[in-house]
């Protein structure tokens, strides 16, 4: 593995982790950067994991994601002041399928259910419940479901609220109701639209 360059940033350190396509202990990591690097692979660390772009297998081994993968894919900065994720951007599954929802826009179930590392019937009841709220869109076979997001409000997922039995979004400080089954029309393949 040639060297990266000396100055570590979060951005670098993700690349190195792709790049590998393996688990990197921290020596691992230190030594991509060559002789005396300049930064806290720790430090660069903490932001990766906090946003599901790196994954910590065990102590001092670390591994990119599916997210992390695509994150790069997309060629989105890792910017200063997202050193430290905001409380309300915890990792839950609704977090996860967001993210990922977000900066494919039309994913099928079974890779939501792969890219986040979460069950199936949890993922399908949260873009259930998405679809309900005016969100996203389903469509596709029951045996090979698809979503296309429709409102994409900002980076925090939706809160399903079961004492108000409603969404929240944290984006924009809106509660949505889901339809009910009367208001839904019949579902099309958005192409056909």
């Amino acid at each position: 593995m040639s060297a990266v360059g000396r100055l570590i940033t979060a951005q670098r350190v993700l690349q190195v982790l792709v790049d590998a396509g393996r688990q990197m202990t921290i020596p691992e990591l230190h030594a991509a950067f060559g002789p005396e690097p300049q930064g806290d692979i720790y430090r660069r660390l903490r932001p990766l994991i906090a946003r599901g772009l790196a994954k910590h297998v065990r102590r001092g081994v670390y591994v990119a994601t599916a997210a992390g993968r695509i994150w790069l894919d997309h060629g989105e900065p890792i910017r200063q002041g997202m050193s430290r994720a905001p409380k309300r951007f915890n990792n839950t599954i609704g977090q996860r399928v967001w993210r990922i929802l977000r900066i494919q826009k039309r994913m099928a179930l079974e890779e939501l259910c792969q890219l986040t590392e979460a069950r199936r019937d949890s993922v399908r009841r949260y873009m259930g419940g998405l679809a309900e709220a005016g969100y996203c869109k389903r469509y596709g076979s029951q045996s090979a479901t698809r979503w296309l997001l429709l409102k994409d409000t900002g980076p925090q997922a939706p809160v399903w609220d079961p004492v108000l039995r409603r969404f929240h979004d944290p984006n924009t400080g809106l509660l949505f109701c889901p339809v009910k089954p009367t208001e839904r029309s019949n579902e099309q393949h958005p192409d056909q639209e």
